[in-house]
């Protein structure tokens, strides 16, 4: 069997910079530094939905937390992470092993311990025993750039 059975979560753009509001991608579509280590290293990737994007569309403007903290969109983001919980637990359930999650610093959403979705996620994560490692991916990271603490981070991912 070639199952590593590591999996890791990633905000959405990460993924995809097609979701971010126009004209502040940092990538033509996904960030290869993230994307090449994970495929290297043999983890698998969960991508985790755009909750802004789901709530308001493409065309929504730039928000800051603060904006987005109101009661609707904490109830968007935690109806956005029932499924995903169900999905994690059968993932644990069956010797997976979720070694971490990966936001997007300065968003006001995936900005882990800041952003409104990411605050909804790690604490559902808690809630459910889940140990995690949370990485941020630096605000001013560009596409083909090699920023070295960040990859430093993502080492950490591996050796857990």
């Amino acid at each position: 069997m070639k199952r590593k059975n590591k999996i890791v979560l990633l905000a959405h753009c990460i993924l995809n910079q097609n979701s971010v509001i126009k004209g502040w991608a940092r990538a033509r579509g996904a960030f290869p530094t993230v994307i090449e280590f994970l495929l290297r290293e043999g983890i698998g990737i969960v991508q985790l939905p755009c909750p802004e994007q789901r709530f308001l569309g493409l065309q929504r403007p730039p928000m800051t937390v603060e904006e987005y903290d109101t009661l609707d969109y904490r109830n968007h983001c935690q109806k956005l992470l029932n499924g995903l919980m169900e999905e994690l637990l059968n993932y644990r359930e069956h010797g997976l092993e979720l070694v971490g999650v990966i936001g997007i610093g300065n968003s006001p959403s995936c900005c882990p311990n800041q952003g409104i979705f990411f605050i909804e996620l790690q604490q559902q994560l808690e809630d459910n025993g889940f140990q995690i490692n949370v990485i941020s991916l630096p605000p001013d990271h560009q596409e083909d750039e090699m920023n070295e603490n960040f990859i430093s981070n993502l080492s950490q991912l591996k050796s857990r």
